[in-house]
This record gives structure tokens, sequence and C-alpha cells, in this order.
């Protein structure tokens, strides 16, 4: 995805971004499902950091003061919106690619004969969170149950490769997410490379949509050189904090939430007490950064795991030994966020980063279990039939030996392999 800011291209310039999205929008036809789900997942890293500025700035922008109940809008028509984007994305590409995202798909046949789909709500948090709101898409005529995978996810069909397209996507309007949205849809559903060319009226926004140096390459969406001030960068330098966590990290795993010393992690890491305060609001968000750049670092291991397995049989071996491993290796660090989802049932502030990275553990298992059945696999009976279950007793499992294996049981780390292997076992008719 190229991006033409406020500033007018010269006619060079946008003739050679045109021709580097031309040259490869065949590229981008033919990057695989496994590359796009981990380009969703960089755009998310991404994303992250520039949030806050982002809704911020989006705020500013509008004339909304600060502490307005208001600006809170920017944050959900801003980076909630892409974020959740991807979130939604990533599960339906891993379900594209075994041609299996109309399992369980709500049907019925309109008075005229057209078939609808409901599309919404799709989860608990639909549920709750837009409490009687629904959405359906009603099929052309002559799209029948029968045929209606033929006229689904085309993008993804087998079968001849289309030459690809670029496309231009004009970026108005004062919702700060629609821009980025048509972009990501033009790629991930139309099959398209995108220039996008944002209004002077937000063109301010432009910079919060540069994608990180390392996401571009031949094949990914790319971007328009310096036509931003700072990419991805907000407040203060966001790779200082990410170097004072790292070096934090160690130290609260050996201290513990009930023993931190803000002092004694500064020692440690090298710097005043002063720089820890600058960056960190207090010993909370400092503890909470830190687990979060863990379980980020374990998420991607499972996450790897799942998408090079070969066979269904090869996958759930690999994915318990990434959890035994942590729990052999990691155990300190790992026993870190058990004591932060402990304090999330006293203290509020821990609850929004803690349901959020259960919320991902379950998106994870779900990858997992949806992997499984791509590859030809079944779980035995006896195994969870959801997510949430089987991430449920997964966990229980784990932090039960992982407790053994601290307190010095040798074993711990084996019966753990064997439990997990009972809980993620394939059918007897799908065992190699």
């Amino acid at each position: 995805m190229h991006n033409a800011a406020d500033m007018p291209m010269a006619h060079t310039e946008l003739d050679a971004a045109l021709q580097t999205l031309d040259e490869h929008k065949r590229a981008w036809v033919q990057t695989s499902v496994r590359e796009r789900l981990a380009l969703l997942a960089r755009i998310k890293e991404c994303l992250m950091p520039v949030a806050q500025a982002w809704a911020e700035a989006a705020a500013r922008k509008k004339g909304l003061a600060a502490d307005s109940p208001l600006a809170g809008e920017e944050w959900i028509s801003g980076p909630y919106a892409v974020m959740a984007y991807c979130n939604a994305m990533m599960p339906t590409l891993s379900s594209v690619e075994g041609r299996r995202h109309l399992e369980g798909l709500p049907l019925r046949e309109l008075p005229n004969g057209q078939l609808a789909a409901q599309v919404m709500p799709n989860s608990v948090w639909d549920r709750l969170l837009l409490s009687g709101v629904r959405a359906q898409v009603w099929m052309e005529p002559g799209v029948t149950r029968a045929n209606l995978a033929q006229h689904t996810a085309t993008a993804y069909n087998t079968g001849a490769m289309p030459e690809g397209k670029v496309a231009l996507v004009l970026g108005a309007g004062n919702i700060a997410a629609i821009a980025p949205l048509d972009c990501l849809h033009k790629l991930f559903v139309e099959n398209q490379v995108a220039i996008l060319k944002m209004n002077p009226i937000n063109a301010d926004l432009s910079e919060f949509l540069e994608p990180a140096p390392e996401m571009t390459s031949e094949t990914a969406p790319r971007r328009q050189p310096g036509r931003s001030r700072s990419g991805w960068q907000s407040g203060k330098p966001p790779d200082k904090k990410l170097e004072l966590a790292r070096h934090a990290l160690a130290s609260l795993a050996e201290l513990g939430f009930a023993r931190i010393n803000l002092r004694e992690i500064a020692t440690r890491s090298g710097v005043s007490l002063g720089v820890i305060h600058d960056y960190f609001e207090d010993q909370n968000e400092l503890l909470i950064d830190c687990v979060g750049l863990y379980k980020e670092a374990f998420i991607r291991a499972l996450e790897e795991r799942i998408d090079v397995a070969e066979s269904a049989s090869a996958l759930l071996s690999e994915f318990v030994d990434v959890l035994v491993r942590a729990a052999q290796d990691q155990a300190r660090t790992h026993r870190l966020w058990y004591d932060v989802r402990a304090q999330a049932l006293f203290d509020a502030s821990f609850r929004p980063a803690v349901d959020d990275l259960e919320n991902r553990m379950v998106g994870v298992v779900q990858r997992l279990l949806d992997r499984v059945r791509t590859l030809g696999g079944e779980l035995a009976p006896n195994s969870p039939i959801d997510a949430t279950s089987a991430y449920v007793t997964i966990d229980g499992w784990f932090r039960y030996f992982l407790q053994q294996h601290i307190a010095g049981d040798v074993r711990a780390c084996a019966s753990l392999r064997q439990r997990l292997a009972q809980v993620l076992c394939l059918a007897e008719a799908h065992r190699a």
C-alpha cells in the first residue's frame, strides 16, 4: 500500500509509485495465506505503539478536550477498528485456507428465493456489546446452498491465478479508520494492491498509517517513502521503552508482584529511577508491559508452530512441545503472568491487559483447532470441543505442573507433556 500524503507529488514520483505497485500486483496475488496472516500480525504489532497518539491526534483535530468523553470515540473509530479488522480477518483467512469458512454459518432462504447468511452476531462479544444488532449478507440470485462455496472468498479459490490490479483509495471523512480499512479490504478481500491519497482535511493522520520499515517487502503492501514525519512513533521513543521493559522483565520474574522495588529494577537496568518513571506511570504499568512483552513472544511461538506444521499429529506434538519448553525454560517469567492474572481479581487496572491476553490465547487455541481440521485431523471424543474449554483445560494443567516444577519436582515437565498430549489427542482413525 502506497501512501500519497497531503503535499502534492511530482508526476515522476507518482509514476514511480504506481510503477512499483504495478510490478508487484502479481506477486501480491500469489502471496500465500500463511504470509498474509503474518502480515496481519505485524500490522497489529505496529498499531499498538501508535494507537494512543493516533486517537489523541484525531481528537485534537476535531477540537475535543483530552478529558472529553467524546475523545473515546476516536479510539473506537480509529485504531480499535483497524485492530478489530485484523483480529476478525486472521481466523477467517485460516478457515478459508481449508475452505471451511462457511461451516456453522446460519443460512436461510428469503421469500423471493434468495439465499441469506447471518454474519452477525458472530461471537459472545457481539451479543454483549451490540445486543440486538444483526446483520445478513443477501446473495445474488442463482447462488444456492449447493454452490455457495464457489461464490465466496473467490480471491482465494484455487485454479487460474488472476494478474492482479492496482486500486486508488481516497481517504476522507470524519472516521479515521475508513481509509486504512478500505486499503485492507482491497488487499485481503479484492486481492488488489492500493495507493492511498489522504484528503488534506485529515492528512495529519497519515503518519499513523505508515508501516514499519521491516513490514515492507516485495510482496507486501508498500508505502510512499519520505511522506511522514515519524511513521509508527509516538510520544517517547518506543525502542527505549521496549529496552527498559526487557531489562526489567528478568528482575520482575525473580521478585514477583509482592516484592516489586522500582529502585532496584532501575539499578539492575542501569538507569535512574527517574528514567523508569519517565516511561512508566507506575509499577503496575511496568509490570503489565513486561508481562505483555513476554506473552507476545510466547503467543508468536505458538502461532508459528500452528502455521508451519504439515500434519495434524505433528502440529499437536509441536504445540505441546512449545508449552512444555516454556514451563521448563521460562518458568519464572511465566509465573509472573499468573501473578498478574491473580492481581486482576483485586485491581481493575490489570483487567484490560489480562482480558486481552486471555482472549488472544483463546484465539490461538481456536487457530490450533481450525488448523487440525484443515490438515485432515479430528480430536478424540474426550478432547474439549471448543476453543475456550480447550484453553481453560490446557492452562489449568500448565499452571499446576508449572508450580510443581518451580517447587523442584523433576518429573513435572514430563507429566505436563503427558497430560497435554491426552487433552490434545487425535481421534484414533486420524492418528498416523
